[in-house]
């Protein structure tokens, strides 16, 4: 018997109570099988969405919203369940068109169980639980496939029909652990190309899936990676990478110095992700931190422009033109390219490693470790960072303890301050004492005092030529 949570007892009591059949299905069903959580729920029955929400009227604490009246489909929130919901659909057929679109262009209500899960993706997600009679229904087979934690297709043109099926196949085998029938990733493998009539913001809602796999049902510190890096092989092995994130595949047999890599730039790129910590746009700072590789040295016979071409790179693919991810997302994981061959050889001196770290602000600052870190890792078996997160850590520490100013708005003093004791107008000069005196700040804390830094201030007026400013400076 599947044992309900809590939480969703308002809704099952209302069923019960009006006498219609109630289904649980999908992870609902397989999760609790396998020992596993789940924060949805995934039901369904033979209402449509307005019988759903009269069945759900007055039910205190429960709300239902209709999401697609075509499909049937209803989301209900119930009050107090915090990250939980459970979505409802009718009991249904479809027919779909040409390609691989993911919605259906024909639906088929009033419909039988063995019908209903005939038109799902895989078996492990058709079986279904009957609430009212405490009973699994397994049409298809699932049970036998969650026991040897197999995912396979209901249909020969499951994939066929809805091309992100796919994506959620690789999702589905790194997230539970499972294998992928080998008949199953034939016949995905045969269909990718037709991963390219899918919306891009569902090829990117998978991928971000796929590359946090290894947190889904386990806490962020033992999330290793291992099934991210799995997630990406199958990808690269499918000729699904073409379809999201098409430049990275270019890297795959691109050599690079032995001394450094032991493996090509795609497989550094996969490694290095694998040993970021599983958050979003670091996993994708890692894959995509050295893409710009192979275009660098196509332009150059080297790699030396690689950070800035990858950070450019990586806009295209994540961005607008690509894959639709939001734009602070985006401009975090190109930042974090952009700056990831600071001190590379570690050599920097510790005040150019604080100014540095000052100027990106101390998350980012943090990141940029953890992507070091990670490069490091990815490049050679064996390999260690320790020096940077020494050095790197010392630097970190000390400026979260000896109170250096984030930012020249965290100063004691500010631009009225700096043109009255200096004599000056509203101008690019005063934005460009109060910058120096950032920077003086950063070098040693302590100058961080109102008394200080306007002595400073006019001692900085008197220096600078007159007429310099921050543009002027460029110039020179």
């Amino acid at each position: 018997m599947i044992r309900l949570p809590d939480w969703a007892s308002p809704v099952t009591d209302a069923f019960a109570r009006a006498g219609v059949d109630l289904y649980i299905v999908g992870g609902g069903v397989r999760n609790p099988l396998l020992g596993l959580g789940t924060s949805e729920l995934d039901m369904c029955s033979g209402l449509m969405p307005d019988g759903l929400t009269e069945l759900l009227r007055g039910v205190q604490g429960v709300r239902a919203t209709v999401i697609s009246r075509k499909l049937g489909t209803v989301r209900i929130d119930v009050e107090g369940a915090a990250g939980r919901y459970i979505e409802h659909t009718v009991l249904r057929t479809e027919n779909y068109g040409e390609g691989g679109h993911h919605r259906p262009e024909f639906v088929n209500t009033g419909v039988s169980i063995e019908e209903d899960a005939n038109r799902r993706d895989f078996t492990v997600n058709a079986v279904y639980y009957d609430v009212a009679r405490k009973k699994i229904l397994d049409p298809v087979g699932g049970l036998k496939d969650i026991e040897n934690r197999r995912i396979r297709i209901v249909r020969e043109d499951t994939l066929f029909d809805d091309a992100l099926r796919i994506l959620r196949m690789v999702r589905f085998a790194c997230e539970l652990g499972f294998t992928i029938e080998e008949a199953t990733f034939k016949a995905a493998a045969r269909n990718v190309d037709m991963l390219r009539d899918i919306a891009p913001e569902r090829r990117a809602e998978e991928l971000s899936k796929i590359l946090l796999s290894d947190a889904k049902y386990a806490p962020p510190e033992q999330a290793d990676g291992a099934a991210c890096l799995r997630g990406l092989e199958l990808l690269r092995d499918l000729g699904a990478l073409e379809f999201l994130l098409p430049h990275l595949e270019r890297g795959r047999g691109f050599s690079q110095p032995n001394e450094y890599h032991q493996y090509d730039v795609l497989y550094h790129n996969f490694y290095t992700c694998r040993h970021m910590p599983p958050a979003l746009h670091l996993r994708l700072a890692g894959l995509l931190h050295d893409v710009g590789k192979p275009e660098a040295y196509e332009q150059d016979g080297n790699f030396y422009e690689h950070a800035r071409v990858g950070a450019a790179l990586a806009a295209g693919m994540l961005g607008q033109d690509g894959l639709r991810f939001k734009k602070a997302l985006v401009e975090r994981v190109c930042l974090l390219i952009e700056e990831h061959m600071f001190d590379l050889d570690g050599s920097a001196k510790e005040t150019t490693v604080r100014l540095r770290f000052a100027t990106l602000g101390l998350p980012v600052a943090c990141e940029l470790l953890w992507l070091r870190h990670a490069d490091i890792l990815g490049s050679r078996e064996g390999n260690s960072a320790e020096f940077f997160i020494r050095k790197w850590g010392s630097v970190l520490l000390a400026l979260q303890r000896d109170g250096t100013p984030p930012s020249p708005d965290a100063l004691e003093i500010d631009g009225e301050d700096i043109m009255r004791v200096c004599g000056l107008g509203p101008g690019e000069r005063v934005g460009l004492i109060k910058e120096r005196l950032w920077r003086h700040c950063v070098y040693d804390p302590r100058q961080n005092t109102r008394e200080r830094l306007l002595r400073r201030a006019v001692s900085l007026n008197r220096e600078l030529p007159p007429g310099m400013t921050k543009k002027a400076k460029k110039k020179r």
